[in-house]
């Protein structure tokens, strides 16, 4: 059994690139195989010529096959992200992914922090904190300051976060992100 980053819930592999990995030299799998090789390099054989040349399409042409780490519950439009509309990539519910020990993490951040992207001074706090925008499902949208206006996904890579699904709550030093999935929200969760 692998473990994954939490350790109380083993699995048979893992979505850690440092234990499981893309690719792996023939010498190397033997190395890690042992006696196992033949019937193990067998299996991959097997599953990749499984579905040599078959591909997903869409009106004949290759689809888009995204995908995230974890949904908030909910999958989104590419429109919603990317600002493209993909007739195949919708939003959708996801409620198994509500079931994650890792749907939500937190980040706080000290009034500087959470005002850097759109002010060099934390007295515009309050006032950045007042331009927060919400959408329909209670996450933050944006953020209007300044004549700025960031998204949530411009947010996200702003403050580190690991989704632009997140919720902001006011503390008494500064601010507390909730942060609900992985990724972009768009195609096919991982979980």
């Amino acid at each position: 059994k692998w473990l994954t980053e939490n350790a109380d819930n083993p699995t048979d592999i893992s979505d850690n690139p440092e234990i499981h990995q893309a690719f792996i030299t023939e010498e190397e799998l033997r190395e890690k195989w042992g006696n196992s090789y033949s019937i193990y390099s067998q299996k991959v054989r097997e599953a990749v010529e499984s579905v040599m040349y078959e591909y997903l399409a869409y009106n004949g042409e290759t689809a888009m096959t995204v995908f995230h780490g974890l949904s908030p519950g909910k999958t989104v439009s590419a429109s919603d992200v990317w600002g493209n509309d993909v007739p195949y990539l919708k939003a959708v519910t996801a409620p198994g992914d509500k079931l994650s020990p890792d749907i939500t993490s937190e980040v706080k951040l000290s009034k500087k922090e959470f005002v850097k992207p759109f002010s060099d001074s934390e007295e515009d706090f309050d006032a950045a904190f007042k331009g927060i925008k919400k959408n329909d499902d209670g996450f933050v949208k944006e953020i209007t300051f300044n004549k700025k206006n960031l998204s949530s996904t411009e947010l996200r890579s702003a403050y580190g976060l690991k989704s632009p699904y997140f919720t902001a709550e006011k503390t008494k030093d500064g601010i507390k992100l909730t942060v609900y999935g992985k990724g972009h929200g768009v195609g096919m969760s991982q979980y």
